[in-house]
C-alpha cells in the first residue's frame, strides 16, 4: 500500500508553506524540502499537517521552546492520526513519524555577544524566521484510512 502523493503543509500562526507533492513511494516517502516562514515571536508551536490529496491523513507538533533550546533541532515527531498518536509497540499500531530539521534565522546576523545567543530568550528576541526542512516521513497504513480503500488507490 502506498499514500498517493503526501504533502506536508508547515503553519506557524497565520503563515503556511505547502511542500510539493512526493511521488508514490511506499509509506516512507524522503521529502527533503526547506523553506522558510516568518516568525512574529508570539506562536508557540509549528504545526505539521500531512495531506494525501485533500485529506489530512495525521498532524505533528513541534514547540517552539525546543528549537530555542538548540541551534539546530532535529525531531523525528509522533504523527496524530485518528485521533491518537500511535504507540508503535503493538504491530496494528505501528509508529508514525515526521523526520524535520527547524533552525531559528535570526533578523540581526551580525555578530553577537555568545552568552545572548546562546540563550533561548536571547534568540527568540532575534528570531524573524524558521528554517524548516522536511527530511522524510514514516506513515503506518491502518484500517480506518479511507485513503487506503482499493477504490481511492
Amino acid at each position: 500500500l502506498t499514500f498517493g502523493h503526501p504533502e506536508v503543509v508547515v503553519n506557524l500562526g497565520s503563515f503556511s508553506r505547502r511542500s510539493p507533492k512526493r511521488r508514490a513511494s511506499g509509506n516512507s516517502p524522503a521529502f527533503e524540502w526547506r523553506t522558510e516562514i516568518r516568525f512574529n515571536g508570539t506562536e508557540s508551536h509549528l504545526i505539521f499537517e500531512i495531506y494525501v490529496g485533500a485529506t489530512v491523513v495525521g498532524t505533528c507538533f513541534l514547540p517552539l521552546q525546543a528549537v530555542f533550546a538548540e541551534d539546530v533541532c532535529r525531531k523525528a515527531l509522533p504523527v496524530l492520526r485518528s485521533g491518537h498518536f500511535r504507540s508503535g509497540i503493538e504491530e496494528d499500531d505501528a509508529l508514525s513519524e515526521l523526520l524535520v530539521t527547524v533552525q531559528c534565522v535570526e533578523e540581526n546576523t551580525a555578530q553577537e555577544d555568545a552568552a545572548v545567543v546562546g540563550a533561548a530568550k536571547g534568540l527568540r528576541e532575534s528570531c524573524s524566521q524558521m528554517r524548516v526542512t522536511l527530511k522524510s516521513l514514516r506513515l503506518t497504513p491502518s484500517a480506518e484510512d479511507a485513503v487506503h480503500a482499493p477504490a481511492a488507490l
